[in-house]
């Protein structure tokens, strides 16, 4: 049923600046059995490589929010900012006093060029601008007000800076390139992440868990195909996965023709040899999607749009223990 990993680095894979041991273990056993693990951070190269290495993961790193895809050391795919934008903004920033940092696929460095009429700044593509405004921060306010209305950037801001880069990045269209070239089918990947943060990547993945951070979780029943909210290690959260659905990879199912389930109202019963039982739709959606003989993880993967697959999961062995639906 699932085929590949997609992890976010900082508070989710690394939390209190620390990498454990028992989920480094995890994703390297999860690589040795085929799964495919890639990372999608805001790191750029340096700092994601040491991560990388540590739990050797070869498949393309998505970096700085998307704006650079990293294959090998030759290969590269980057998304530049608009070099209009790179130099008003520098140029606000020299104007107030400020020393904006410019990140590149070759690493970062601070902008310290009083002469901006030599351009020197935009000879290499820049993906993306952060400043630092602790000991200015009245000013971030008159930054974000100078610079909202620009429709080709977009700011993360943060409490004491903030991070300029491209409208056209962010890491679910990366993922989404790097799976059309590699022919993955994103429904059978997992993303890992936090919310809102990484809400581009849980519109590209067909089952996805977000580690609770208490950051506008009150948004989170907007997106639909959101399985699990937790605060646990990336390794027992998934172990809670796979290792329930491994149960039933590869196995087929039938409906056991001596029991139905129909709708009466708003209301769903199990028919069967004397017996009639109240069950959920959920339920009724389950058993309805068994058409003959099937595997039935394909059912609960094109029920985890609506469903919570866990929830799923129940009812399947609801159904199983009952003996309305039978392994073939």
């Amino acid at each position: 049923m699932f085929e590949g990993i997609v992890l976010d680095i900082d508070d989710t894979l690394i939390r209190e600046n620390k990498l454990h041991l028992d989920d480094l273990q995890y994703i390297k056993k999860l690589k040795n059995r085929g799964y495919k693990v890639v990372l999608a951070t805001g790191r750029d190269i340096k700092k994601t490589m040491e991560i990388a290495k540590k739990l050797e993961i070869t498949e393309p790193l998505i970096l700085l929010q998307g704006a650079l895809i990293y294959y090998n050391s030759n290969e590269v795919f980057e998304t530049a900012m608009n070099k209009n934008i790179t130099k008003d903004i520098v140029q606000w920033c020299v104007d107030n006093g400020l020393t904006p940092r410019l990140i590149t696929k070759n690493g970062s460095y601070l902008f310290n060029n009083k002469d901006l009429s030599d351009n020197l700044f935009i000879s290499e593509a820049v993906l993306q601008i952060e400043i630092d405004f602790k000991d200015n921060i009245t000013k971030k306010d008159s930054f974000e007000n100078n610079f909202k209305d620009r429709s080709d950037m977009m700011i993360r801001a943060h409490r004491e800076s903030v991070v300029c880069m491209s409208i056209e990045i962010d890491k679910g269209l990366a993922l989404r390139r790097i799976a059309n070239e590699r022919g993955w089918d994103l429904t059978k990947f997992i993303s890992i992440g936090n919310f809102p943060s990484d809400i581009h990547l849980f519109d590209e993945t067909g089952f996805n868990i977000v580690i609770e951070n208490n950051k506008n979780l009150k948004n989170i029943k907007n997106i639909k195909n959101i399985q699990i909210i937790s605060n646990d290690n990336i390794s027992t959260l998934l172990d809670r996965v796979l290792s329930k659905v491994e149960v039933y990879e590869g196995v087929r199912y039938r409906k056991n023709l001596d029991f139905r389930i129909r709708t009466f109202g708003d209301n769903y019963y199990v028919l069967g040899k004397n017996t009639v039982q109240k069950v959920s739709k959920l339920m009724f959606d389950l058993w309805r999607s068994i058409n003959g003989e099937v595997n039935i993880l394909d059912s609960i993967r094109n029920l985890t749009i609506h469903y919570n697959i866990f929830d799923l999961l129940e009812g399947l062995e609801y159904l199983i223990t009952k003996k309305i639906i039978e392994e073939n």
